[in-house]
Protein backbone atom coordinates (compact mmCIF):
# COMPACT_ATOMS: atom_id res chain seq x y z
CA UNK A 1 0.00 0.00 0.00
CA UNK A 2 2.86 2.50 0.70
CA UNK A 3 4.44 1.86 -2.60
CA UNK A 4 1.19 2.59 -4.12
CA UNK A 5 0.98 5.48 -2.51
CA UNK A 6 4.28 6.58 -3.57
CA UNK A 7 3.71 5.66 -7.32
CA UNK A 8 0.18 7.68 -6.98
CA UNK A 9 2.45 10.74 -5.83
CA UNK A 10 4.51 9.90 -8.62
CA UNK A 11 1.91 10.04 -11.00
CA UNK A 12 0.76 13.49 -9.72
CA UNK A 13 3.88 15.07 -10.19
CA UNK A 14 4.20 13.82 -14.15
CA UNK A 15 0.57 14.75 -14.22
CA UNK A 16 1.64 18.51 -12.92
CA UNK A 17 4.72 18.23 -15.22
CA UNK A 18 3.03 17.39 -18.08
CA UNK A 19 0.25 20.40 -18.02
CA UNK A 20 3.34 22.66 -17.21
CA UNK A 21 5.27 21.38 -20.18
CA UNK A 22 1.80 22.18 -22.20
CA UNK A 23 1.25 25.72 -21.41
CA UNK A 24 5.34 27.01 -21.43
CA UNK A 25 5.49 26.49 -24.82
CA UNK A 26 2.78 29.29 -26.12
CA UNK A 27 5.17 32.01 -24.29
CA UNK A 28 8.44 30.94 -25.91
CA UNK A 29 6.39 30.80 -29.36
CA UNK A 30 5.14 34.24 -29.03
CA UNK A 31 8.51 35.09 -28.19
CA UNK A 32 9.94 33.09 -31.26
CA UNK A 33 12.29 30.76 -29.04
CA UNK A 34 11.95 27.83 -30.89
CA UNK A 35 14.86 26.04 -30.19
CA UNK A 36 13.52 26.17 -26.33
CA UNK A 37 10.15 24.92 -27.43
CA UNK A 38 12.04 21.71 -28.94
CA UNK A 39 13.56 21.22 -26.40
CA UNK A 40 10.17 21.51 -23.82
CA UNK A 41 8.69 18.92 -26.41
CA UNK A 42 12.27 16.69 -26.24
CA UNK A 43 11.47 17.00 -21.78
CA UNK A 44 7.68 16.37 -22.20
CA UNK A 45 8.33 13.04 -24.21
CA UNK A 46 10.31 11.38 -21.37
CA UNK A 47 7.84 12.90 -18.26
CA UNK A 48 5.02 11.02 -20.40
CA UNK A 49 7.09 7.95 -21.02
CA UNK A 50 7.67 7.77 -16.78
CA UNK A 51 4.20 9.19 -16.09
CA UNK A 52 2.79 5.75 -18.19
CA UNK A 53 5.74 3.80 -16.45
CA UNK A 54 3.90 4.51 -13.36
CA UNK A 55 0.47 3.98 -14.27
CA UNK A 56 1.86 0.16 -15.48
CA UNK A 57 3.13 -0.54 -12.30
CA UNK A 58 0.18 1.28 -9.94
CA UNK A 59 -2.03 -1.13 -12.04
CA UNK A 60 -0.53 -4.45 -11.68
CA UNK A 61 0.32 -3.40 -7.75
CA UNK A 62 -3.58 -2.95 -7.26
CA UNK A 63 -4.37 -5.94 -9.35
CA UNK A 64 -2.13 -7.88 -7.31
CA UNK A 65 -3.36 -6.03 -3.85
CA UNK A 66 -7.15 -6.77 -4.40
CA UNK A 67 -6.71 -10.27 -5.88
CA UNK A 68 -4.57 -11.15 -2.89
CA UNK A 69 -7.02 -9.64 -0.51
CA UNK A 70 -10.17 -11.29 -2.20
CA UNK A 71 -8.38 -14.57 -2.02
CA UNK A 72 -7.56 -14.11 1.81
CA UNK A 73 -11.08 -12.89 2.67
CA UNK A 74 -12.71 -16.05 0.80
CA UNK A 75 -10.45 -18.60 2.72
CA UNK A 76 -11.39 -16.55 5.90
CA UNK A 77 -14.88 -16.71 5.09
CA UNK A 78 -15.42 -19.94 4.27
CA UNK A 79 -12.78 -21.72 6.89
CA UNK A 80 -15.24 -19.51 9.56
CA UNK A 81 -17.87 -21.88 7.87
CA UNK A 82 -16.29 -24.72 7.94
CA UNK A 83 -15.37 -24.27 11.82
CA UNK A 84 -18.59 -23.16 13.07
CA UNK A 85 -20.33 -26.02 11.66
CA UNK A 86 -23.64 -26.16 10.44
CA UNK A 87 -25.94 -24.52 13.28
CA UNK A 88 -24.40 -21.34 13.19
CA UNK A 89 -24.14 -20.97 9.52
CA UNK A 90 -27.52 -22.53 9.05
CA UNK A 91 -29.13 -19.62 9.86
CA UNK A 92 -27.92 -17.85 6.74
CA UNK A 93 -29.69 -18.84 3.14
CA UNK A 94 -27.25 -20.47 0.74
CA UNK A 95 -28.03 -17.81 -1.95
CA UNK A 96 -26.99 -15.47 0.22
CA UNK A 97 -23.85 -17.18 1.53
CA UNK A 98 -23.24 -16.90 -2.07
CA UNK A 99 -23.49 -13.47 -2.63
CA UNK A 100 -21.77 -12.51 0.36
CA UNK A 101 -18.69 -14.69 -0.42
CA UNK A 102 -18.33 -13.02 -4.06
CA UNK A 103 -20.11 -9.59 -4.82
CA UNK A 104 -19.86 -8.50 -1.24
CA UNK A 105 -15.96 -9.59 -0.89
CA UNK A 106 -15.42 -7.79 -3.84
CA UNK A 107 -16.71 -4.71 -3.08
CA UNK A 108 -15.02 -4.85 0.45
CA UNK A 109 -11.64 -5.54 -2.14
CA UNK A 110 -12.57 -1.78 -3.58
CA UNK A 111 -13.24 -0.61 -0.08
CA UNK A 112 -10.38 -1.79 1.61
CA UNK A 113 -7.59 -1.98 -1.20
CA UNK A 114 -8.55 0.37 -4.01
CA UNK A 115 -10.06 3.39 -1.81
CA UNK A 116 -7.06 4.27 0.10
CA UNK A 117 -4.69 4.39 -2.82
CA UNK A 118 -7.57 6.27 -5.18
CA UNK A 119 -7.96 8.68 -2.25
CA UNK A 120 -4.35 8.76 -2.16
CA UNK A 121 -3.93 9.47 -5.97
CA UNK A 122 -6.73 12.31 -5.56
CA UNK A 123 -4.90 13.90 -2.80
CA UNK A 124 -1.87 14.40 -3.99
CA UNK A 125 -3.07 15.37 -7.94
CA UNK A 126 -5.18 18.07 -5.75
CA UNK A 127 -1.77 19.16 -3.67
CA UNK A 128 0.50 19.72 -7.06
CA UNK A 129 -2.64 21.53 -8.91
CA UNK A 130 -3.94 23.85 -6.19
CA UNK A 131 -0.07 24.22 -5.87
CA UNK A 132 0.55 25.52 -9.25
CA UNK A 133 -2.38 27.27 -9.50
CA UNK A 134 -1.90 29.39 -5.68
CA UNK A 135 1.95 30.08 -7.44
CA UNK A 136 0.19 31.49 -10.84
CA UNK A 137 -2.38 33.47 -9.64
CA UNK A 138 -3.19 33.60 -6.13
CA UNK A 139 -6.70 35.39 -6.47
CA UNK A 140 -7.97 33.21 -8.56
CA UNK A 141 -6.87 30.21 -6.34
CA UNK A 142 -8.84 31.58 -3.28
CA UNK A 143 -11.95 32.31 -5.66
CA UNK A 144 -11.76 28.26 -6.70
CA UNK A 145 -11.06 27.47 -2.75
CA UNK A 146 -14.14 29.54 -1.60
CA UNK A 147 -16.72 27.39 -3.79
CA UNK A 148 -15.23 23.96 -2.13
CA UNK A 149 -17.72 23.86 0.70
CA UNK A 150 -20.47 23.38 -2.11
CA UNK A 151 -19.05 20.46 -3.18
CA UNK A 152 -18.73 19.09 0.05
CA UNK A 153 -22.37 19.95 1.08
CA UNK A 154 -23.36 18.44 -1.72
CA UNK A 155 -21.41 15.03 -1.10
CA UNK A 156 -22.83 14.75 2.44
CA UNK A 157 -26.80 15.35 1.12
CA UNK A 158 -26.09 12.00 -1.01
CA UNK A 159 -23.85 9.76 0.91
CA UNK A 160 -26.23 9.22 3.73
CA UNK A 161 -28.89 8.10 1.04
CA UNK A 162 -26.69 5.58 -0.83
CA UNK A 163 -25.66 3.66 2.20
CA UNK A 164 -29.57 3.41 2.80
CA UNK A 165 -30.40 2.16 -0.54
CA UNK A 166 -27.47 -0.04 -0.81
CA UNK A 167 -28.21 -1.90 2.19
CA UNK A 168 -31.41 -2.76 1.22
CA UNK A 169 -30.03 -3.80 -2.40
CA UNK A 170 -27.58 -6.11 -1.17
CA UNK A 171 -29.93 -7.66 1.12
CA UNK A 172 -32.96 -8.11 -1.60
CA UNK A 173 -29.79 -9.56 -4.31
CA UNK A 174 -29.13 -11.98 -1.43
CA UNK A 175 -32.73 -13.75 -0.95
CA UNK A 176 -33.24 -13.53 -4.86
CA UNK A 177 -30.02 -15.38 -5.55
CA UNK A 178 -30.87 -18.04 -2.06
CA UNK A 179 -34.34 -18.49 -4.19
CA UNK A 180 -32.60 -19.06 -7.48
CA UNK A 181 -29.88 -21.30 -5.71
CA UNK A 182 -33.33 -23.35 -4.40
CA UNK A 183 -34.83 -23.84 -7.65
CA UNK A 184 -32.33 -25.14 -9.79
CA UNK A 185 -31.56 -27.25 -7.06
CA UNK A 186 -35.46 -28.56 -6.99
CA UNK A 187 -36.33 -28.40 -10.46
CA UNK A 188 -37.40 -31.93 -10.73
CA UNK A 189 -39.64 -31.15 -7.60
CA UNK A 190 -40.95 -28.41 -9.00
CA UNK A 191 -41.73 -30.21 -12.27
CA UNK A 192 -43.54 -32.86 -10.26
CA UNK A 193 -46.00 -30.28 -8.91
CA UNK A 194 -46.12 -28.56 -12.37
CA UNK A 195 -45.25 -25.60 -10.62
CA UNK A 196 -43.22 -23.93 -13.01
CA UNK A 197 -45.88 -20.91 -13.31
CA UNK A 198 -45.99 -20.43 -9.79
CA UNK A 199 -42.33 -20.58 -8.90
CA UNK A 200 -41.58 -18.07 -11.94
CA UNK A 201 -43.65 -15.85 -10.52
CA UNK A 202 -42.07 -15.91 -6.99
CA UNK A 203 -39.36 -15.37 -8.97
CA UNK A 204 -40.34 -12.27 -10.58
CA UNK A 205 -41.96 -10.95 -7.35
CA UNK A 206 -38.10 -11.37 -5.98
CA UNK A 207 -36.29 -9.83 -8.95
CA UNK A 208 -38.72 -7.49 -8.74
CA UNK A 209 -38.03 -6.51 -4.61
CA UNK A 210 -34.11 -6.42 -6.16
CA UNK A 211 -34.34 -4.94 -9.07
CA UNK A 212 -36.30 -2.00 -7.42
CA UNK A 213 -33.78 -0.71 -5.17
CA UNK A 214 -30.93 -1.01 -8.19
CA UNK A 215 -33.36 1.48 -9.47
CA UNK A 216 -32.55 3.40 -6.93
CA UNK A 217 -29.58 3.15 -6.48
CA UNK A 218 -28.99 3.74 -10.91
CA UNK A 219 -31.53 7.27 -10.17
CA UNK A 220 -29.47 8.36 -7.48
CA UNK A 221 -26.19 7.70 -9.00
CA UNK A 222 -27.79 9.68 -12.24
CA UNK A 223 -28.68 12.29 -10.17
CA UNK A 224 -25.46 12.81 -8.20
CA UNK A 225 -23.39 12.86 -11.28
CA UNK A 226 -25.44 15.16 -13.22
CA UNK A 227 -25.90 17.49 -10.20
CA UNK A 228 -21.93 17.11 -9.82
CA UNK A 229 -21.63 18.07 -13.15
CA UNK A 230 -23.88 21.04 -13.14
CA UNK A 231 -21.78 22.39 -10.28
CA UNK A 232 -18.50 21.85 -11.71
CA UNK A 233 -19.40 23.75 -15.67
CA UNK A 234 -20.58 26.78 -13.21
CA UNK A 235 -18.24 27.03 -10.93
CA UNK A 236 -15.48 27.07 -13.58
CA UNK A 237 -17.79 29.49 -15.59
CA UNK A 238 -17.36 31.55 -12.35
CA UNK A 239 -13.54 31.32 -12.28
CA UNK A 240 -13.08 31.70 -15.99
CA UNK A 241 -14.75 35.17 -16.12
CA UNK A 242 -12.36 36.22 -13.17
CA UNK A 243 -9.13 34.80 -15.12
CA UNK A 244 -10.29 37.23 -18.31
CA UNK A 245 -9.92 39.83 -15.70
CA UNK A 246 -6.81 39.12 -14.34
CA UNK A 247 -5.26 38.05 -17.68
CA UNK A 248 -6.42 42.07 -18.92
CA UNK A 249 -5.40 43.61 -14.97
CA UNK A 250 -2.86 41.62 -13.66
CA UNK A 251 -0.41 41.03 -16.61
CA UNK A 252 -1.00 37.39 -16.64
CA UNK A 253 0.68 35.70 -20.15
CA UNK A 254 -1.16 33.85 -22.18
CA UNK A 255 0.89 30.67 -21.45
CA UNK A 256 0.06 30.94 -17.95
CA UNK A 257 -3.17 31.57 -18.33
CA UNK A 258 -3.14 27.90 -20.69
CA UNK A 259 -1.55 26.11 -17.32
CA UNK A 260 -3.85 27.64 -14.64
CA UNK A 261 -7.18 26.83 -16.54
CA UNK A 262 -5.88 23.29 -17.45
CA UNK A 263 -5.05 22.85 -13.83
CA UNK A 264 -8.47 24.54 -12.79
CA UNK A 265 -10.15 21.58 -15.28
CA UNK A 266 -8.27 18.86 -14.36
CA UNK A 267 -8.45 19.65 -10.41
CA UNK A 268 -12.08 19.11 -10.63
CA UNK A 269 -10.73 15.48 -11.78
CA UNK A 270 -9.69 14.75 -7.97
CA UNK A 271 -12.68 17.26 -6.45
CA UNK A 272 -15.16 14.90 -8.45
CA UNK A 273 -13.47 11.75 -7.63
CA UNK A 274 -13.30 12.30 -4.08
CA UNK A 275 -17.08 13.06 -3.77
CA UNK A 276 -17.85 10.00 -6.25
CA UNK A 277 -15.35 7.61 -3.95
CA UNK A 278 -17.32 8.73 -1.07
CA UNK A 279 -20.18 7.73 -2.46
CA UNK A 280 -19.07 4.65 -3.19
CA UNK A 281 -17.56 3.90 -0.29
CA UNK A 282 -21.56 4.08 0.76
CA UNK A 283 -22.29 1.40 -0.64
CA UNK A 284 -19.29 -0.96 -0.51
CA UNK A 285 -19.54 -0.16 3.77
CA UNK A 286 -22.65 -1.90 3.50
CA UNK A 287 -21.47 -4.93 1.70
CA UNK A 288 -17.96 -4.95 4.21
CA UNK A 289 -21.06 -5.15 7.11
CA UNK A 290 -22.17 -8.58 5.22
CA UNK A 291 -18.77 -9.59 5.03
CA UNK A 292 -18.00 -9.30 8.74
CA UNK A 293 -20.89 -10.78 9.75
CA UNK A 294 -19.99 -13.81 8.57
CA UNK A 295 -16.34 -13.44 9.48
CA UNK A 296 -18.17 -12.82 12.76
CA UNK A 297 -20.07 -16.37 12.83
CA UNK A 298 -19.08 -17.96 16.62
CA UNK A 299 -19.53 -21.99 16.66
CA UNK A 300 -22.35 -23.43 18.82
CA UNK A 301 -19.99 -25.00 21.15
CA UNK A 302 -16.40 -24.29 21.89
CA UNK A 303 -13.90 -26.58 22.74
CA UNK A 304 -11.26 -25.69 25.84
CA UNK A 305 -8.08 -24.51 25.17
CA UNK A 306 -5.44 -27.40 24.82
CA UNK A 307 -8.21 -29.96 25.08
CA UNK A 308 -6.81 -33.46 25.46
CA UNK A 309 -7.24 -36.16 22.32
CA UNK A 310 -10.08 -38.78 22.88
CA UNK A 311 -8.67 -42.31 22.92
CA UNK A 312 -11.83 -44.91 22.60
CA UNK A 313 -10.45 -48.30 24.22
CA UNK A 314 -13.80 -50.04 23.87
CA UNK A 315 -16.65 -47.38 22.45
CA UNK A 316 -19.00 -47.67 25.77
CA UNK A 317 -21.39 -43.91 25.05
CA UNK A 318 -23.40 -42.74 27.85
CA UNK A 319 -26.07 -40.25 27.91
CA UNK A 320 -26.66 -38.93 31.17
CA UNK A 321 -29.61 -36.87 32.10
CA UNK A 322 -29.83 -35.55 28.12
CA UNK A 323 -32.32 -32.39 28.03
CA UNK A 324 -32.50 -30.13 25.09
CA UNK A 325 -34.31 -28.11 22.74
CA UNK A 326 -33.65 -25.73 19.56
CA UNK A 327 -35.49 -23.16 21.62
CA UNK A 328 -35.41 -23.54 25.41
CA UNK A 329 -39.44 -23.42 25.63
CA UNK A 330 -40.06 -26.55 23.32
CA UNK A 331 -37.68 -29.50 24.75
CA UNK A 332 -37.04 -31.92 22.14
CA UNK A 333 -35.24 -34.30 24.61
CA UNK A 334 -36.42 -34.47 28.49
CA UNK A 335 -33.89 -36.17 30.96
CA UNK A 336 -33.26 -38.77 28.24
CA UNK A 337 -30.38 -41.31 29.73
CA UNK A 338 -28.75 -44.34 27.72
CA UNK A 339 -25.82 -45.96 28.18
CA UNK A 340 -24.80 -48.16 25.39
CA UNK A 341 -21.92 -51.17 25.72
CA UNK A 342 -18.87 -51.26 23.85
CA UNK A 343 -19.49 -53.44 20.40
CA UNK A 344 -24.10 -53.21 20.70
CA UNK A 345 -25.91 -51.65 18.50
CA UNK A 346 -28.77 -49.74 19.30
CA UNK A 347 -31.21 -48.22 17.07
CA UNK A 348 -33.07 -44.84 17.37
CA UNK A 349 -37.12 -44.86 15.94
CA UNK A 350 -40.10 -43.00 16.77
CA UNK A 351 -42.13 -40.17 14.41
CA UNK A 352 -40.15 -37.45 12.74
CA UNK A 353 -39.04 -34.35 15.01
CA UNK A 354 -39.02 -36.64 18.03
CA UNK A 355 -35.53 -35.95 18.47
CA UNK A 356 -33.31 -38.95 16.92
CA UNK A 357 -31.71 -37.28 14.72
CA UNK A 358 -30.78 -34.40 17.45
CA UNK A 359 -29.17 -36.96 19.36
CA UNK A 360 -26.77 -37.29 16.78
CA UNK A 361 -25.63 -34.11 16.74
CA UNK A 362 -25.35 -33.81 20.25
CA UNK A 363 -23.03 -36.74 19.85
CA UNK A 364 -20.77 -34.98 17.20
CA UNK A 365 -20.69 -32.04 19.41
CA UNK A 366 -22.71 -29.84 16.59
CA UNK A 367 -24.41 -28.76 19.61
CA UNK A 368 -24.11 -28.82 23.41
CA UNK A 369 -26.91 -30.31 25.82
CA UNK A 370 -28.88 -27.72 27.76
CA UNK A 371 -28.83 -30.35 30.58
CA UNK A 372 -26.79 -33.83 31.17
CA UNK A 373 -23.74 -34.89 29.96
CA UNK A 374 -22.56 -37.38 27.02
CA UNK A 375 -19.49 -39.53 27.94
CA UNK A 376 -17.86 -41.98 25.68
CA UNK A 377 -15.52 -44.36 27.70
CA UNK A 378 -16.25 -42.52 31.02
CA UNK A 379 -14.64 -39.58 29.39
CA UNK A 380 -17.14 -35.64 28.89
CA UNK A 381 -17.20 -35.21 25.40
CA UNK A 382 -16.82 -31.45 26.20
CA UNK A 383 -13.78 -31.79 27.71
CA UNK A 384 -11.83 -33.23 24.36
CA UNK A 385 -10.65 -31.92 20.78
CA UNK A 386 -13.79 -32.09 18.79
CA UNK A 387 -11.65 -33.22 15.96
CA UNK A 388 -10.50 -36.12 17.92
CA UNK A 389 -13.81 -36.81 18.67
CA UNK A 390 -15.42 -36.53 15.68
CA UNK A 391 -12.16 -38.36 14.37
CA UNK A 392 -13.42 -41.52 16.66
CA UNK A 393 -17.06 -41.73 14.86
CA UNK A 394 -18.11 -42.81 11.33
CA UNK A 395 -21.00 -41.93 9.42
CA UNK A 396 -23.20 -42.64 7.45
CA UNK A 397 -25.53 -40.05 5.81
CA UNK A 398 -28.68 -40.31 4.52
CA UNK A 399 -27.91 -38.06 1.53
CA UNK A 400 -24.07 -38.88 1.43
CA UNK A 401 -21.26 -35.95 1.59
CA UNK A 402 -19.45 -36.61 -2.31
CA UNK A 403 -17.70 -33.97 -3.88
CA UNK A 404 -17.16 -32.69 -7.84
CA UNK A 405 -14.53 -35.14 -8.02
CA UNK A 406 -12.87 -38.39 -8.74
CA UNK A 407 -13.88 -41.81 -6.77
CA UNK A 408 -10.09 -41.90 -5.24
CA UNK A 409 -10.53 -38.22 -3.94
CA UNK A 410 -14.01 -38.65 -2.02
CA UNK A 411 -12.58 -41.89 -0.73
CA UNK A 412 -10.10 -40.02 0.73
CA UNK A 413 -11.63 -37.34 2.45
CA UNK A 414 -12.51 -40.35 5.15
CA UNK A 415 -8.82 -41.13 5.33
CA UNK A 416 -6.39 -38.69 3.27
CA UNK A 417 -3.26 -40.77 4.04
CA UNK A 418 -4.91 -44.47 3.05
CA UNK A 419 -2.75 -46.72 0.57
CA UNK A 420 -4.56 -48.42 -2.46
CA UNK A 421 -4.86 -51.31 -0.74
CA UNK A 422 -6.99 -49.82 2.19
CA UNK A 423 -8.87 -47.88 -0.93
CA UNK A 424 -10.04 -51.41 -2.66
CA UNK A 425 -10.90 -53.26 0.62
CA UNK A 426 -12.95 -50.66 1.58
CA UNK A 427 -14.41 -50.58 -1.75
CA UNK A 428 -15.25 -54.07 -1.88
CA UNK A 429 -16.86 -54.52 1.62
CA UNK A 430 -18.95 -51.91 0.61
CA UNK A 431 -19.96 -53.36 -2.66
CA UNK A 432 -18.93 -50.61 -4.39
CA UNK A 433 -15.77 -52.20 -6.28
CA UNK A 434 -18.58 -54.05 -8.53
CA UNK A 435 -19.66 -50.88 -10.23
CA UNK A 436 -16.06 -49.19 -9.77
CA UNK A 437 -14.30 -51.77 -12.23
CA UNK A 438 -16.96 -51.36 -14.84
CA UNK A 439 -16.25 -47.55 -15.19
CA UNK A 440 -13.78 -46.76 -17.80
CA UNK A 441 -11.23 -44.65 -15.31
CA UNK A 442 -12.18 -46.43 -12.34
CA UNK A 443 -10.85 -44.93 -8.99
CA UNK A 444 -10.32 -41.96 -11.18
CA UNK A 445 -13.58 -40.97 -12.38
CA UNK A 446 -15.34 -38.18 -12.24
CA UNK A 447 -18.55 -37.97 -10.43
CA UNK A 448 -20.13 -34.96 -10.76
CA UNK A 449 -21.98 -32.73 -8.13
CA UNK A 450 -23.12 -34.37 -5.33
CA UNK A 451 -22.10 -37.33 -7.25
CA UNK A 452 -24.98 -36.94 -9.62
CA UNK A 453 -23.22 -39.59 -11.94
CA UNK A 454 -24.29 -42.27 -10.17
CA UNK A 455 -27.01 -43.78 -8.76
CA UNK A 456 -28.54 -43.20 -5.65
CA UNK A 457 -27.36 -47.02 -4.47
CA UNK A 458 -23.74 -46.28 -5.96
CA UNK A 459 -23.47 -43.23 -3.94
CA UNK A 460 -24.93 -44.94 -0.54
CA UNK A 461 -21.86 -47.48 -1.49
CA UNK A 462 -20.06 -44.98 -1.85
CA UNK A 463 -20.69 -43.28 1.62
CA UNK A 464 -20.15 -47.00 3.00
CA UNK A 465 -16.63 -47.19 1.62
CA UNK A 466 -15.96 -43.87 3.44
CA UNK A 467 -17.39 -45.74 6.48
CA UNK A 468 -15.14 -49.01 6.50
CA UNK A 469 -11.83 -46.59 5.30
CA UNK A 470 -12.67 -44.53 8.79
CA UNK A 471 -12.18 -47.76 10.36
CA UNK A 472 -13.34 -45.94 13.94
CA UNK A 473 -15.20 -47.57 16.82
CA UNK A 474 -17.75 -45.56 16.82
CA UNK A 475 -20.66 -46.22 14.04
CA UNK A 476 -23.81 -43.66 12.88
CA UNK A 477 -26.06 -44.70 10.36
CA UNK A 478 -28.49 -42.20 9.95
CA UNK A 479 -31.15 -43.37 7.43
CA UNK A 480 -28.26 -45.06 6.00
CA UNK A 481 -30.63 -47.30 3.20
CA UNK A 482 -34.19 -45.56 3.57
CA UNK A 483 -33.65 -43.80 -0.41
CA UNK A 484 -32.91 -47.51 -1.87
CA UNK A 485 -34.85 -49.82 -4.08
CA UNK A 486 -35.08 -53.24 -3.20
CA UNK A 487 -31.68 -54.64 -4.86
CA UNK A 488 -29.43 -51.85 -3.58
CA UNK A 489 -30.60 -51.66 0.14
CA UNK A 490 -30.06 -55.96 0.12
CA UNK A 491 -26.64 -54.46 -1.01
CA UNK A 492 -26.37 -51.93 1.72
CA UNK A 493 -28.11 -53.98 4.77
CA UNK A 494 -24.96 -56.80 3.99
CA UNK A 495 -22.34 -54.45 3.84
CA UNK A 496 -23.64 -52.41 6.72
CA UNK A 497 -23.63 -55.88 8.55
CA UNK A 498 -19.79 -55.93 8.44
CA UNK A 499 -19.50 -52.61 9.02
CA UNK A 500 -21.06 -52.98 12.09
CA UNK A 501 -18.73 -56.02 13.40
CA UNK A 502 -16.89 -54.84 16.56
CA UNK A 503 -18.17 -51.40 17.00
CA UNK A 504 -20.47 -49.62 18.85
CA UNK A 505 -23.21 -48.40 16.11
CA UNK A 506 -26.53 -45.92 16.52
CA UNK A 507 -29.12 -46.57 13.54
CA UNK A 508 -31.56 -43.79 13.05
CA UNK A 509 -34.26 -44.91 10.90
CA UNK A 510 -37.76 -44.94 10.29
CA UNK A 511 -38.10 -48.89 8.31
CA UNK A 512 -38.88 -51.55 10.67
CA UNK A 513 -36.19 -53.61 8.55
CA UNK A 514 -33.08 -51.61 9.45
CA UNK A 515 -33.59 -51.78 12.66
CA UNK A 516 -35.14 -55.23 13.92
CA UNK A 517 -31.55 -56.58 14.12
CA UNK A 518 -30.59 -53.80 16.76
CA UNK A 519 -29.74 -54.96 20.14
CA UNK A 520 -31.89 -52.33 21.84
CA UNK A 521 -34.12 -49.61 20.22
CA UNK A 522 -35.10 -46.01 22.37
CA UNK A 523 -38.33 -45.83 20.94
CA UNK A 524 -38.80 -41.23 21.04
CA UNK A 525 -42.55 -41.08 22.04
CA UNK A 526 -42.31 -37.62 20.65
CA UNK A 527 -43.18 -36.06 23.98
CA UNK A 528 -39.61 -35.55 24.85
CA UNK A 529 -39.49 -39.38 26.37
CA UNK A 530 -37.85 -42.12 25.27
CA UNK A 531 -38.85 -45.93 25.82
CA UNK A 532 -35.80 -48.19 25.42
CA UNK A 533 -36.23 -52.10 25.41
CA UNK A 534 -35.70 -54.95 22.79
CA UNK A 535 -38.23 -55.24 19.45
CA UNK A 536 -39.56 -57.96 20.80
CA UNK A 537 -40.52 -56.27 24.06
CA UNK A 538 -41.87 -53.30 22.49
CA UNK A 539 -44.18 -55.11 20.31
CA UNK A 540 -45.63 -56.54 22.91
CA UNK A 541 -45.72 -53.68 25.17
CA UNK A 542 -45.54 -50.29 23.31
CA UNK A 543 -48.97 -49.57 21.53
CA UNK A 544 -47.02 -46.89 19.18
CA UNK A 545 -44.06 -48.94 18.41
CA UNK A 546 -46.15 -51.68 17.64
CA UNK A 547 -48.91 -49.82 15.52
CA UNK A 548 -45.73 -48.40 13.40
CA UNK A 549 -44.48 -52.03 13.23
CA UNK A 550 -47.67 -53.18 11.67
CA UNK A 551 -48.13 -50.66 9.64
CA UNK A 552 -45.04 -50.80 7.97
CA UNK A 553 -45.30 -54.66 7.71
CA UNK A 554 -48.71 -54.99 6.18
CA UNK A 555 -47.55 -51.90 3.77
CA UNK A 556 -44.64 -53.99 2.38
CA UNK A 557 -46.42 -57.09 1.60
Amino acid sequence: MLLGCALMAGIAATNTAMIWLIGEPVDLLNKGQYDAVRDILFVFAIVVTLNQALHLGTAALRGWLELRFIGRVREAMLARCLMASSPAVDRHQQGDLLARLSGDVDRTARLVVDTPLIFASHVFIFIFYAGMLVWIDLKLSLIALAISPVFLLHQRYFGHRKQRISQHFLAKLGKLLSFESETLKNLRGISSFNAETRVAGMHHSAFHEARKWAMKDKLLSAWFNSSFSMLIYMSGLAIVLAAMYAMDHAGVTVGHLVSFLLYLGYISVPVRGVAELALECRQNAAAAERVTEILDIRPEVTQQSNAPPLHVSGGMIEFDQISFGYAEESPVLKSFSLQIAPGETVALAGPSGAGKSTLVKLLMRFYDPLQGTIRIDGTDIRNVAIASLRSQIAVVWQDPFLLNDTIRNNLLLAQPDAPEAALIAACKDSHAWEFITKLEHGLDTLIGADGTELSAGQRQRLSLAQAFLRDAPILLLDEASSALDSHAERMAVEALERLRKGRTTIIVAHRHSAIRTANRIAYFNGDGSVTVASHAHLIDTHPGYRAAAQWQTTAHK
